[in-house]
């Protein structure tokens, strides 16, 4: 008999299992606006709609959303907006699912939610979620249900923070030292994250699980590892985006620019062969296929065969499927690891030979990356120390795969 003291949505997940978005028959919708949308005269594409299973939209979610894309001054990027609402859509699928009102849950719904993530792999991908993933989606939703009761939407919040003290990262800067016993204040729903060390696949690998993707998923594929671009980054090109390869030289790289994470602006370095194997894809692949279709001109550079732009979620699933396939464990990003830890092997290898003093590896990688933080790009050191065996592998046998 289960203990008193425990929430109706704990006993739920012990004796019948709290149901992900997945086991659900009638989902909910998660769309996007084209440029016919407009705020305040001004065209908004790209912002999420939350649509019911009758395609009604999801008033009080939608509003937070619509706060979110345009309103809030600190998300003004559209993978950001994908991101929040991708999360609180995973959400309103596992309530609806469970029979649950989003707006009258309480902390055990919560906790539910979470163990059934911990406890038990994706749908999407077949494997275990991250304690990343687990935490972003639960601060997502602490944003949500915050910004909800300030409004009067709900009652009252259904989580609480506590005060933690601050440890010190092996790869905290010199200064740490001034910084310690410090308190922060984190939700007590989240759960402990260690800092994984950053795997690259070999060559081997990258070959195997290419056999196993369609020429426009590999070209994908090949775009993030040949780049080190993100996910979303690489889905939100738009065929404006692709210089015409008649108009370029014969150097070996091509800058095509491009808006990353946080709404910043910066290039990728693109191999001349996977830009010219791009407009192929343009001309013998994409063109034709929305003729087929009737569909009319859609600015996104990868559509799927009903002439609809690639989604993230399509994208991962498949690529986990070749994984599978070709038995190797990766994820999408893994990719962008694999380019970060050959490219990194590759600058350190070059400055040991030519001994350019100007030139910092990691520097360099934080900018070709686009991270913000240089202390993210520095785990990718780690990487190499551990093995050292990378140092006589370089970006350009990775390269070599891709032709």
């Amino acid at each position: 008999m289960a203990p008193a003291l425990l929430s109706a949505a704990v006993e739920r997940m012990i004796y019948a299992g709290v149901r992900l978005a997945a086991s659900s028959r009638n989902e909910m919708r998660l769309a996007y606006t084209n440029a016919a949308f407009t705020h305040h005269g001004v065209p908004m594409p790209g912002v999420p709609v939350l649509l019911s299973d009758d395609m009604v939209i999801s008033e009080g979610p939608q509003r937070w959303v619509f706060y979110i894309a345009l309103d809030r001054g600190r998300t003004r990027s559209r993978a950001t907006w994908r991101s929040y609402a991708e999360a609180l859509y995973d959400w309103l699928q596992t309530c609806q699912a469970n029979g649950w009102a989003w707006d009258g849950i309480d902390d055990g719904h919560l906790r539910a939610y979470r163990n059934q993530m911990l406890y038990h792999p994706s749908s999407v991908t077949g494997r275990a979620y991250t304690a990343r993933t687990i935490n972003g989606r639960l601060r997502r939703l602490a944003m949500f249900y915050t910004w909800a009761f300030r409004r009067g939407l709900i009652a009252e919040l259904p989580f609480e923070y506590e005060t933690v003290r601050t440890s010190i990262s092996p790869d905290a800067d010199l200064l740490a030292h001034l910084h310690t016993n410090e308190a922060s204040t984190v939700l007590d729903l989240t759960i402990r994250e260690y800092r994984t060390i950053p795997t690259a696949l070999s060559v081997e690998e990258l070959r195997r699980v290419r056999t196993h993707l369609t020429i426009r998923d590999a070209l994908i594929a090949d775009w993030a590892v040949s780049t080190g671009a993100r996910r979303m980054e690489l889905l939100s090109l738009r065929l404006s985006d692709i210089p015409d390869s008649h108009t370029l030289g014969s150097a070996p790289f091509v800058v095509v620019p491009i808006i990353g994470k946080g709404g910043r602006r910066r290039s990728l370095q693109v191999p001349l062969a996977i830009v010219d194997r791009t407009n192929r894809y343009v001309g013998e692949w994409r063109g034709p296929l929305l003729r087929r279709r009737g569909v009319d001109s859609t600015s996104a550079l990868w559509i799927g065969a009903r002439g609809k732009p690639v989604t993230a979620k399509t994208l991962t699933k498949r690529f986990a499927l070749a994984c599978r396939k070709a038995g190797v464990r990766a994820t999408f990003h893994s990719l962008r690891h694999t380019y970060a830890v050959f490219m990194l092997a590759t600058l350190t290898r070059r400055l040991r030979h030519e001994g350019d003093g100007h030139v910092n590896a990691v520097k360099t990688l934080q900018l070709l990356l686009g991270h913000a933080n240089l202390q993210t790009t520095s785990t990718y050191l780690t990487a190499v120390r551990l093995e050292p065996g990378l140092l006589s592998t370089s970006i350009e046998d990775v390269y070599g795969v891709l032709r």
